[in-house]
């Protein structure tokens, strides 16, 4: 019987002790739960502002909003590179086209004509044209 009191007492004993010593260490803890908690937080939103401007962005391009309206006033035609900062660009102004040059001192205007028909050379192949050359080899793939 001695034996069980000194059990009961003893657990009590390291009971209370247990007690004491997570009330004394709790505000320490508390604090940095709560500073790693804050801090997360603060990153999740980060990360959530940060995916949602990249989302807006690529369906901005993907539907065609930072495209120029078609009524525009002044269009780019074409344009070729001529090397890493030089480009060659016809614009279109209401009936005229101008032959312009691109570099990195500035735009000068080349030469002045009249609005013309834009066609692909023979060697080009157009985009429908790929489309379907795309969908022959699959379907000569799917063959096999």
């Amino acid at each position: 019987m001695n034996w069980m009191k000194f059990a009961i007492v003893l657990s009590g004993l390291m009971a209370h002790a247990t007690m004491a010593a997570d009330v004394a260490t709790a505000p320490a803890a508390q604090a940095s739960v709560s500073t790693a908690g804050g801090l997360f937080s603060v990153l999740f939103g980060l990360i959530a502002v940060i995916a949602m401007i990249v989302g807006l962005a690529w369906m901005a391009r993907r539907f065609g909003m930072m495209h120029p309206r078609d009524n525009a006033l002044i269009q780019v035609v074409g344009s070729a590179s001529l090397g890493t900062r030089e480009r060659v660009a016809i614009v279109q102004v209401q009936d005229s086209w101008i032959v312009v040059g691109v570099s990195s001192a500035g735009v000068t205007s080349l030469a002045t004509m009249p609005k013309g028909n834009v066609s692909l050379p023979p060697g080009f192949a157009s985009p429908a044209g790929f489309a379907e050359r795309m969908k022959a080899m699959l379907e000569i793939k799917n063959a096999r």
